[in-house]
Parts: structure tokens; sequence; C-alpha cells
């Protein structure tokens, strides 16, 4: 019936049967990650009374109770949030519930001819939140420090007018943009969101140390930038009636650092499973220091 969950991550977004004694048809609107909205056909034939059960964007079907015999002659849904459906069909048949903890309901296949004849619910684990504790850092297996070149940030022309050699001073606001990546050696699912509490490792001198703890949350497989302002002075003593060119540059430094964590997973029902020593990377690209270097002194 609906293989419209077989291309990835599917979930009903609202459910519309007509009912009698039994299920007429169903017809089933499903959104994606991407909250793209695709509606599947009707499936059955068009008679009996309406009953539509409309879902959240973060909701999700996490039980299914119903009735069946000869056809599908009852359905009700409960999901995530604790919500129930209305109970769409009559009273025979045998009742039945279906549930699967850690996973929702993504699709339903079946058959169909003037009624629902049958059903069968497919269920996927959507996690949507991983939450990282303990995090230690092996210090001693830091995987890579690269060393690159000096990047330019700004220049300017220090000029002395005055007759006599003289301290100039240039000002300057500086933006400097930092980056940090967690990937787990395990894969997880990108796009869900991460809550992590840890110390962050830091290039010192070319030695890498840990800094204050700190808590965030992102996405996982999201490079976390931080950009930091601040206004850096250019000085030089500059020879009388002379001018020279002050130029700021950056050294940027790379570091990737192994470590473990205790992980915690949560799902959509909200059932949640802790795996304890995980190994990831830690991956971290940060201003080590500013250098200025001054040119020749030239007469105006």
């Amino acid at each position: 019936m609906d293989t419209i969950g077989a291309a990835g991550f599917t979930a009903p977004k609202s459910i519309n049967i007509k009912k009698a004694a039994w299920v007429d048809s169903i017809q089933i609107t499903y959104q994606t990650y991407g909250k793209n909205i695709r509606e599947a056909p009707i499936r059955g034939e068009l008679g009996g009374e309406y009953c539509r059960f409309d879902l959240d964007l973060d909701e999700r079907i996490v039980n299914v109770t119903g009735a069946s015999d000869k056809f599908v002659d009852a359905l009700q849904f409960i999901t995530n949030k604790g919500r129930i459906s209305p109970y769409c069909g009559g009273n025979s048949g045998i009742r039945f519930t279906e549930s699967h903890p850690g996973y929702i309901m993504s699709f339903i296949s079946g058959r169909s001819y003037h009624y629902l004849d049958q059903i069968q619910f497919h269920w996927i684990r959507e996690e949507v939140k991983y939450i990282m504790t303990s995090l230690n850092y092996d210090l001693n297996q830091v995987k890579q420090i690269q060393k690159e070149k000096p990047t330019f940030v700004f220049s300017t022309t220090l000029i002395n007018r005055s007759p006599i050699e003289q301290k100039i001073s240039y000002t300057h606001t500086v933006t400097t943009v930092e980056s940090e990546t967690w990937t787990m050696k395990n894969e997880l699912t990108y796009g869900v969101t991460v809550s992590i509490s840890c110390d962050i490792p830091r290039l010192v001198d070319w030695s890498v140390q840990l800094s204050t703890t700190y808590t965030r949350g992102f996405e996982y497989g999201q490079t976390k930038t931080t950009e930091t302002t601040r206004d850096h002075t250019l000085e030089a003593r500059v020879p009388a009636n002379s001018q020279l060119t002050a130029t700021l540059l950056a050294l940027d430094g790379e570091i990737e650092v192994p470590y473990t964590t205790n992980l915690v997973i949560v799902y959509a029902d909200g059932t949640e499973i802790s795996k304890s020593d995980q190994t990831g990377t830690f991956t971290g690209v940060q201003l080590v220091k500013m250098t200025a270097e001054y040119g020749p002194a030239i007469p105006i």
C-alpha cells in the first residue's frame, strides 16, 4: 500500500479514515526529516463517517490498537505525547495492540478494495537526542597538530610627521573564528540534537591543555563555530618624518583528540538507552597566537 516510507525516514502527519461498522478507507499524509509533506492515496472506498487525527511536527505514533476479522474493523493510535486518536470503526472483530519500545510507526502497507482488508504497520527507531557525559580525552594520543602558515588579518601604515622619533600606534577591531566538531566511531544520525558538558582541548604554545568545563547543544555532524571580537593594537617607534607598514598575522592550529564518553540515546517514544565507553574524536581549529610584522621606515 504506502511504500512512501521506503525511501527514508517518514512519519504520519495526519491520518484520515472513513468508518462505519469497519474501516472503509484510510489515507495518510506523511512528513519527512526535511519537513516535506507527501500525501499517500486513499486506500479503500469513500463511504462511512469521517475520522481524522492530526499530529504535530515532533509527534510520533508509538502504539496502535484496533480490531480485525475478515476486514480491518477498527483502528486507534496513541502518540509519544500521550494523545489518543478517535476510535475509528466498529465493535466487532478480534482486538489487537501493537507497539515496540524505542520504535515509532513509520508507514503502512496492506490490501484494500471496497474496505480496508489488511493492514501492516512498519516501525523504525527515531533518535531525537544524544546526551554525552563523563567525557575523557586521551591527551597522550593527540592525532594531529597541524601548523598552518600565518593568515593575513589587517595592515596599516604608521606615520610620524614630527621632527623627532615617536611611538605610533593603531588599534583595529579583529574578529577571529574557531571551530569544534565531535564525531563518534559508531556513527550517529546527522542532525540529531546533542547535549554535552565537558572541557575543551585547547592549543597553548603548541601543547594541548583542557579549558574550563562548559555545556552546549548542537546538531550531530555540525561544525560549531565561535566568533570572538577583540581590539588589537599595532605599535612601533617610527623615526622622524618617516612611515612604516605594520601587518597583523594570525596563526591557527588544528588538533584531533580521541575521547571516550558515556552516551545516552533518547528515542521519540521517550525510551532511553545508555552506552558506556563510546569512542570518538574531537577536532578543533583554534587561534594559537597573533604576530605583528613591521616593514622598514621610509622617509616622507
